[in-house]
């Protein structure tokens, strides 16, 4: 079986093929499908995560006709009533580097400030459609700490590990992480219906 996971993000890409791979389900990115076709993003108008990742899946899966695994991720904070959420990608209009500026001149020194990311993980190949949600508690510093991850990983503290998640290696970040626990979530899901190699 073969699924496509609907980013070009190279690190999400990782991330779902070291879970995928293990059971039999062969991973590819967009680019493979699209890189001789001039196909924009898909416009993702939805009020949650869940209904983002469904939009990207429909999108992609009626382009090139194979299942396609999209997820909608962001960190939300409680001093921020949620935000940046669901706009997290595009919290200030630039790079992860301004988004996570923008997100921290925003909370105007509360810190540490609670916070939790949130991944909603949705399959579609047209005819069915899976849905898990998994979140991560922690809390955003005031400081960029350790080089590995993206997105707000170097301000994102995980406070079990005494660590961000920009200080943590990939494997120990996805036993933990939202999107890690929703890969595992989904792999169980295709285990059910008999989606891998036994």
């Amino acid at each position: 079986m073969k699924i496509v996971i609907g980013t070009k993000n190279q690190h999400k890409i990782k991330e779902f093929k070291r879970e995928f791979e293990k059971i039999g389900i062969e991973v590819a990115g967009l680019e493979e499908y699209l890189k001789d076709k001039d196909v924009p993003e898909p416009v993702e108008d939805g009020a949650t995560f869940e209904e983002n990742a469904l939009i990207k899946a429909k999108y992609y899966y009626d382009i090139i006709k194979v299942p396609c695994l999209c997820d909608d991720s962001g960190i939300c904070v409680e001093a921020l009533n949620g935000e940046p959420g669901i706009n997290s990608a595009r919290y200030s209009g630039g790079d992860d580097k301004d988004n996570r500026d923008f997100l921290r001149k925003n909370l105007k020194g509360k810190f540490p400030a609670k916070a939790w990311y949130n991944c909603d993980l949705v399959y579609y190949d047209g005819e069915k459609t899976i849905c898990v949600n998994e979140k991560i508690y922690g809390e955003v510093i005031d400081e960029e700490r350790g080089n590995d991850g993206f997105g707000y990983d170097v301000i994102f503290y995980y406070p079990p590990f005494n660590k961000t998640f920009g200080e943590i290696s990939m494997d120990e970040k996805n036993k933990i992480s939202h999107r890690g626990k929703a890969i595992v979530r989904m792999v169980e899901e295709f285990q059910k219906m008999g989606y891998y190699k036994k």
